[in-house]
């Protein structure tokens, strides 16, 4: 019996593989967060206890307060990109053909997104070779390895 993407979207364990996934993105995009809030924090706390001191130099006080700007601004970009992935890729994972987008992106297949600047635009894999099929499947088989067979080790192993 051949499977077709329909048969697999009737699955419930594919269902619930992808809600799995989703729940793990959201999960290191909460984390993701909190570690830079946490950092933008400490910058700041770093800067009102070490920069603004009574003996210091207006002029240095004015460089710690540009330093302290400046690794704000770059944690606030670097975040802001991490939760935009973690997002696309939760996102993504919900699809019947799940990280299709992701797979395709990595594979140099998403020409047609990139041109269009929106995703799923529907144009689907260009002509695969036997090389992009093998790749495609090797990416498939690192996501899912790092997202279901790396916890349930680290679960075991930690019991």
């Amino acid at each position: 019996r051949t499977y077709s993407l329909y048969h697999l979207g009737r699955s419930w364990i594919l269902v619930a593989l992808g809600l799995w996934h989703a729940y793990l993105l959201w999960a290191v995009m909460c984390v993701f967060l909190t570690l830079g809030s946490y950092e933008l924090i400490r910058i700041w706390i770093t800067w009102y206890t070490e920069g603004i001191g009574f003996h210091a130099d207006r002029m240095e006080a004015l460089l710690a307060f540009l330093e302290s700007s400046a690794k704000s601004w770059i944690w606030i970009s670097v975040l802001g990109e991490l939760v935009r992935f973690c997002f696309i890729l939760g996102r993504d994972a919900l699809r019947i053909d799940a990280f299709e987008a992701y797979r395709r992106s990595v594979l140099g297949q998403a020409h047609p997104e990139l041109v269009d600047g929106v995703l799923y635009t529907g144009h689907g894999w260009r002509q695969q070779t036997c090389t992009c099929r093998a790749a495609n499947f090797l990416v498939q088989v690192a996501i899912y390895f790092s997202l279901d067979v790396v916890p349930i080790l680290l679960l075991i192993v930690g019991h």
